[in-house]
C-alpha cells in the first residue's frame, strides 16, 4: 500500500465541540476544525481520520496517528508514505526508516538548501508538450536531522513554447 498523509482545515459555523481559532487562509478568524487524513494511495480510499481543533498545527500527534494507521493496516504490506512539509522532522522520518517504509515528502526550502541546490551541476532534463521540468538528487543534512538524507529537487519552467 502506499499511504498518503494530509491535514486540511474545516470551516465551522456555529460553537461546535472543539472548534478553535486556527490558521484558515478561506475564512480568517473563524473557527474550524484541523484533521488528521490518511489516504491509500492508488485507489484513494480514506484509511484513517483525526479531529483535531483548528488551533492544532499540521504536525501535532501525527506520530501516533502514523502508528495508529500502521497498526489498523497490520495485515497489509504498507510500502510507501508520502506526505507536505508540514509532516516533516527526524521523529517523523526516523518513523518511517525503522519501519523501512519509504516515504517522500516536501521540504521547507530554506536557505541551507538552496545554497546545497545551487551548487548542483548535472540536472536531469524531461521535456513534454508543456512545461520542462529538471531534477537533481543530493546527500543532505538539514540542520535539525541526525543524519543525511537523499533529497530530490524538482524545477519547472514555464511552458515549452516560451523556450522555443
Amino acid at each position: 500500500l502506499i499511504l498518503d498523509l494530509d491535514s486540511t482545515v474545516e470551516t465551522l459555523y456555529g460553537n461546535q465541540q472543539g472548534a478553535e481559532v486556527g490558521f484558515n487562509s478561506q475564512k480568517r478568524g473563524r473557527k474550524s476544525y484541523h484533521p488528521l487524513l490518511v489516504y491509500e494511495g492508488r485507489s484513494r480510499m480514506l484509511v484513517n481520520a483525526s479531529l483535531r481543533p483548528g488551533n492544532t498545527s499540521s504536525s501535532t500527534d501525527v506520530l501516533s496517528f502514523a502508528q495508529q494507521t500502521l497498526d489498523r493496516l497490520a495485515s497489509h504490506d504498507v510500502r510507501y508514505a508520502r506526505f507536505d512539509k508540514g509532516f516533516g522532522g527526524e521523529e517523523f522520518y526516523a518513523f518511517w526508516e525503522s519501519r523501512q517504509i519509504g516515504y517522500v515528502g516536501k521540504l521547507k526550502w530554506t536557505t541551507r538548501l538552496q545554497q546545497h541546490v545551487q551548487a548542483c551541476e548535472h540536472w536531469q532534463r524531461f521535456v513534454d508538450d508543456e512545461w520542462i521540468i529538471e531534477g537533481v538528487t543530493v546527500a543532505y543534512q538539514a540542520t535539525s536531522w541526525d543524519k543525511m538524507r537523499r533529497v530530490a529537487v524538482i524545477r519547472k519552467m514555464g511552458s515549452v513554447k516560451s523556450f522555443v
